[in-house]
C-alpha cells in the first residue's frame, strides 16, 4: 500500500491540473459578466460599451459608429428592434417618446482589427438554436440567437477578438461564472467573451433564452 500511494497521488494531481486548464478558460469567459449588475462602462482597444439613459425630448449622446440595443421603447416610443446601426456623424437623435429611453451602446473604435467573417455561432448551431443576422456591415456583425430549453449551439470554439453578448430576455445561461453552475441573466445584461477563449453558449433553463452576439470586424 505505501508504494501505491505516490502513484495514486500523482494521478489525482494530474487530473486536477487538467481540470484547472479546462476550467480557467471557460471561467474567464464570464470574467466581465454583468450578471447581478451590468458592470458598464467597459472597453478595450476595439469597442466601448456603455449604458444610455435619456429623458423625453433629450438627445441621445453622440458617439462614433455604434450598435444600439434599446431596452425600453425606441426614440419614437415604439417597440424596439433587436439592434440598430447608428453611423458616426449622423443626425442627432432625440427621445421623442413619452418615457425615459434606456439602451446599451456598443461603440466601434477606429483601431483596425483582424477578425473577419461570420462567427461560428451562426455557422454551426444545433439542438434547438435559431440564428438570424441583425446587422452585417464592414464594421460589425450582430447575430441574434434564440436557444430553446436546455439548448446549446456549435462546437467549443474561440474568437480572435473580444466578443460582446447582450441578453434580450431573462433566463439562465451555462457555463456560468464558476463554470459548474448556471447563471441568472436579465434583459440588458452584458457578457464579454475574451479573445482566444474556448467557449460555447448555452441555455441552462426551461424557457427560451434570446441574446445578441456582437462581433467587431
Amino acid at each position: 500500500m505505501p508504494r501505491q500511494f505516490p502513484a495514486c497521488l500523482a494521478s489525482v494531481l494530474a487530473l486536477a491540473a487538467v481540470s484547472t486548464l479546462l476550467i480557467e478558460p471557460a471561467g474567464a469567459q464570464y470574467g466581465t459578466s454583468a450578471t447581478g449588475g451590468r458592470g458598464l462602462p467597459w472597453e478595450n482597444n476595439r469597442v466601448r460599451v456603455r449604458e444610455l439613459s435619456v429623458e423625453p425630448a433629450a438627445p441621445l449622446p453622440a458617439g462614433g459608429d455604434q450598435v444600439l440595443v434599446y431596452l425600453t421603447a425606441d426614440p419614437d416610443g415604439r417597440l424596439p428592434a433587436d439592434a440598430v446601426w447608428q453611423a458616426a456623424g449622423g443626425a442627432t437623435v432625440n427621445n421623442r417618446g413619452p418615457s425615459r429611453l434606456d439602451a446599451i451602446a456598443i461603440e466601434l473604435k477606429d483601431a483596425a482589427g483582424g477578425s473577419r467573417g461570420t462567427p461560428p455561432e451562426t455557422l454551426d448551431v444545433q439542438y434547438g438554436v435559431d440564428v438570424s443576422t441583425v446587422i452585417d456591415n464592414p464594421r460589425v456583425l450582430v447575430a441574434k440567437l434564440r436557444y430553446g430549453p436546455l439548448a446549446y449551439g456549435g462546437p467549443l470554439h474561440f474568437h480572435a477578438e473580444d466578443v460582446i453578448v447582450v441578453y434580450l430576455g431573462g433566463g439562465y445561461t451555462y457555463p456560468g461564472a464558476d463554470f459548474w453552475g448556471a447563471v441568472r441573466v436579465g434583459r440588458g445584461d452584458v457578457d464579454v467573451i475574451p479573445a482566444n477563449t474556448m467557449h460555447r453558449l448555452a441555455n441552462a433553463g426551461s424557457d427560451p433564452l434570446e441574446l445578441l452576439v456582437i462581433v467587431p470586424k
